[in-house]
């Protein structure tokens, strides 16, 4: 992982450490510690339900004026009661793009996702990263044509396809 991306990346992950959040990584960010490379805008990250969690996540995104662009205005992303609905948020915060996954179709529950994480550290930043098999699964769930040409790219750095 190098260039641009991962300054805005490692920025994200380490305002999450500081402030304690509790997540796990998913999505374009979890490709290359898989084998795959390619350009992503954003993170995408499954939290800890658990209400402190979600409040100190909260908190973060008030400290990083995330907002959603474009959403009715009476939306705010960086409350409790709009983490703790369940649903996915997609924010942009002044350290890049945030994607909060929650209650998504083919998403598995973060205390499962955790438990079979990879345990990674990237400039000086420890997080959890899903593993190869949540992945793919995840990807093959959203029916995306971006996601079936990552599943095809990761199964063939693993060798598993021609």
């Amino acid at each position: 992982m190098t260039g641009d991306y991962d300054s805005a990346f490692t920025s994200l992950l380490s305002a999450l450490r500081d402030a304690d959040v509790e997540f796990v990584v998913i999505g374009g960010w979890a490709l290359p510690v898989h084998g795959v490379s390619r350009a992503t805008f954003d993170v995408d990250v499954v939290p800890s339900p658990d209400h402190n969690n979600l409040e100190r996540l909260a908190g973060l995104l008030r400290e990083l004026e995330a907002h959603v662009p474009g959403a009715d205005p009476r939306f705010d992303p960086t409350s409790f009661q709009a983490l703790a609905g369940g649903a996915t948020v997609r924010c942009l915060t002044r350290l890049g793009e945030l994607h909060v996954v929650q209650g998504q179709a083919g998403v598995p529950r973060y205390v499962e996702l955790n438990e079979r994480a990879l345990r990674l550290e990237v400039e000086g930043v420890e997080f959890a990263v899903c593993s190869y098999e949540d992945l793919v699964a995840m990807k093959l769930a959203t029916g995306r044509p971006q996601d079936e040409i990552d599943v095809v790219d990761l199964r063939r750095a693993r060798g598993e396809v021609e």
